[in-house]
């Protein structure tokens, strides 16, 4: 969901673009439309610098796209949001931003939860002093929570902060930033990635107990739970891309391999990519739900089809199942499912695959956040590093 600053005037011959005086544009696609206005237009004044351009009216044209309105047809500023307490702006940001983006909530509404019961009854205007969110911060670190749980809710409330100041609900964040904030709250440093890698016993143990899923008593989720393992340890794929794939976005006509097409919507990074389907288990699964419900049904979805939300209740009756929640099966029950796709990266960089096609695989942006991914063991780099020598020592 990235908009752009450019110059028409280039396109018309004027030589000293971008420097010259002519009007910035701004264009933003959303939904499958483009939206574009002049940003003096936008702005009802002259705005010479690109740097106000990106800085403070691209991110109100985004918004006013984003609440429904249009820009190309009316540049009037929206009817004020009468907000006075974070819970009440909380309540707007869930119904305007993540319900009209349909986003998952499976993580996300637990967050908003917790933000709500600490925040909701202050002011808006206190998430504009970094005082609340310190007081915040400090607590969670005093209760013991790991860095990356901190830095979760951290990045969120930073997000909710940006949004409202893109809808001009507060004034300023009370989060770093190079020029606006430099002493500002930042994120903790020093995060303990995730090592977890998921262990042969355990791939088998997951796989035994979908079939033992696949019961009545289930609901007969166990063939589908067994298909997303499959997406997730060999395609890298998000649960939320996951439950937003249809039947149509397969091409089984491709050749050598069929591919699986990850629409930009659907996307965290919000850029389509296209993953060979070269995994001889994920084909057949995917054959196997072809006809169900059609093109539009959902492969990895509900055992009929249809689209779901979440599978946490599934995932969380499978890893009981398995026997990887019990401290006295011998298996490290700290598995997280996102570490799937953690491991399907350090699987295929064991392998030798280059880390910027890994990075293609898995749809990151940033490849340091694919190298991030990347766990190998001490066992796997002797290996590499015999390979890379030859054996010498």
């Amino acid at each position: 969901m990235r908009g752009n600053i450019y110059k028409r005037c280039g396109e018309k011959g004027c030589r000293s673009s971008p420097n010259c005086e002519h009007s910035w544009w701004m264009t933003f696609s959303h939904n499958g439309r483009r939206y574009k206005s002049s940003v003096d237009r936008f702005a009802k004044r002259p705005v010479t610098t690109k740097t106000e351009a990106v800085k403070t009216w691209l991110p109100k044209f985004v918004a006013a796209v984003m609440d429904g309105r249009d820009p190309q047809i009316a540049l009037r500023p929206a009817e004020p949001m009468a907000l006075t307490t974070v819970g009440e702006f909380i309540d707007e940001y869930r119904h305007r931003h993540c319900e009209a983006e349909k986003l998952s909530m499976d993580s996300l509404g637990w967050k908003l939860k917790v933000l709500d019961r600490r925040f909701g009854t202050l002011p808006l205007t206190a998430l504009e002093k970094p005082g609340p969110i310190d007081d915040f911060k400090a607590d969670l670190i005093a209760a013991g929570k790991t860095n990356a749980t901190i830095n979760r809710y951290l990045a969120q409330l930073k997000h909710m902060i940006n949004w409202a100041m893109g809808r001009e609900l507060i004034a300023k964040s009370p989060f770093f930033h190079k020029t606006r904030n430099p002493t500002g709250i930042r994120l903790l440093k020093g995060e303990g990635r995730r090592r977890r890698r998921l262990a042969p016993q355990e791939e088998r143990a997951l796989l035994d107990a979908c079939d033992l899923m696949n019961t009545g008593a289930h609901d007969y989720v166990g063939a589908v739970m067994k298909g997303r393992l499959y997406a997730a340890i060999d395609l890298g794929l998000r649960r939320g891309e996951m439950l937003k794939t249809t039947n149509r976005d397969i091409n089984w006509k491709e050749k050598p391999n069929p591919t699986l097409t990850i629409q930009w919507g659907n996307a965290k990074s919000r850029k389509e990519r296209q993953i060979p389907l070269t995994s001889a288990r994920v084909v057949r699964f995917l054959k196997s739900r072809r006809l169900v419900r059609g093109a539009d049904g959902y492969p990895f979805g509900s055992a009929t089809g249809e689209q779901i939300q979440n599978f946490r209740k599934a995932w969380e009756t499978l890893l009981k199942v398995a026997g990887i929640t019990d401290p006295t099966a011998g298996i490290d029950g700290d598995l997280h499912w996102h570490d799937l796709r953690h491991e399907c990266g350090s699987r295929y960089a064991d392998g030798g695959m280059d880390g910027r096609h890994i990075q293609m695989l898995v749809g990151h942006s940033d490849l340091k956040t694919t190298e991030r991914y990347l766990n190998s063991d001490t066992k796997r780099l002797a290996e590499a590093m015999k390979r890379a020598t030859g054996g010498r020592a």
